[in-house]
């Protein structure tokens, strides 16, 4: 799924990363259950920055908690 995904991104013009990293956020905080506090998205927005491509599309995957939970495992 998220090598689909991957290509599908890497089909299309991409903006530039902190663009990349706001959509992303913003996706994370509509399909998580948990509320995201202004530090928790400067934190993730930083974070963002250093993430792989194949991460950032995991978490433009995601549609629950149980989803981001997976992404953040890739992480380590």
């Amino acid at each position: 799924m998220v090598s689909a995904l991957a290509l599908t991104l890497s089909c299309r013009p991409k903006g530039d990363r902190e663009e990349q990293c706001h959509d992303i956020v913003a996706h994370m905080r509509k399909v998580s259950m948990m509320p995201m506090r202004d530090g928790d998205v400067m934190m993730l927005m930083g974070a963002c920055e250093m993430w792989s491509e194949p991460l950032l599309g995991c978490y433009m995957a995601t549609k629950n908690d149980d989803d981001i939970k997976k992404c953040r495992d890739l992480e380590k």
